[in-house]
């Protein structure tokens, strides 16, 4: 979002707002030496989430976009389109081209410990076949609260802070909390727990009206051996 976000912005209505169809053309991932810390195999790993993740909120206000959870600006002139966003204390850049029909990008996905990672994936999405809707206020919510409780540096802080209010209702921010706990409980829980599929449906219900996670934590309860649809 803009870094000075106007207190109207909120009751502003999209242009473009659901879920779409997601393609992957191209991925590849790079590593600087020979992956000791393991997070090019990582992130190679997490790309198995598009056998799950097929359909995918979009949401545009005037020149702020949101795509899953990244954030970011596009230039209503050119339709070129820059969003950031998190990933395993590392991140992710956006940069593409916004047309009425498709959102082409490239994502750029980095990380930095024992040697250098970084990993490019090509992607598009297609707006002319709108899956469903989404809530723009849940939706402008949750791109918040990821970045304000999971973009945060090795001090323990957000490198990508958000001021919560400006983007949620104190409902939205609730439910919105409630389903990254939800959520979190599941991934945090051993493969071999007897409690997983409790665990898995209390996620799943309280993640139903979450745009993006929802569709996360279909992937992580399919990697756990429970497969549910999210849609």
């Amino acid at each position: 979002m803009a870094l000075n976000y106007a207190e109207n912005y909120k009751n502003k209505a999209p242009t473009l707002a659901g879920v779409y169809p997601l393609t992957v053309t191209r991925f590849t991932c790079t590593c600087a030496r020979n992956d000791e810390d393991k997070m090019c195999e990582q992130i190679t790993a997490r790309m198995g989430n598009l056998r799950i993740i097929k359909n995918v909120p979009f949401m545009r206000k005037g020149n702020a976009v949101i795509g899953m959870r990244s954030q970011g600006l596009v230039d209503e002139s050119t339709g070129k389109t820059d969003t950031v966003d998190a990933l395993f204390n590392g991140g992710i850049y956006w940069t593409g081209k916004l047309t009425d029909e498709t959102y082409e990008y490239t994502l750029h996905l980095f990380k930095s410990e024992k040697d250098q990672c970084v990993a490019e994936l090509e992607e598009k999405y297609d707006f002319a076949h709108k899956v469903r809707e989404v809530d723009p206020g849940m939706y402008e919510c949750e791109g918040a609260y990821h970045f304000q409780n999971e973009s945060n540096g090795p001090p323990g802080k957000p490198t990508l802070p958000r001021t919560l209010s400006k983007y949620c209702s104190p409902q939205e921010e609730a439910q919105v909390t409630e389903c990254y706990t939800a959520a979190a409980a599941f991934n945090t829980a051993p493969s071999d727990s007897q409690n997983l599929p409790a665990l898995a449906e209390t996620a799943r219900k309280a993640c139903i009206s979450v745009p993006a996670k929802r569709l996360y934590q279909e992937y992580d309860a399919f990697m756990k051996g429970i497969r549910y649809n999210a849609d």
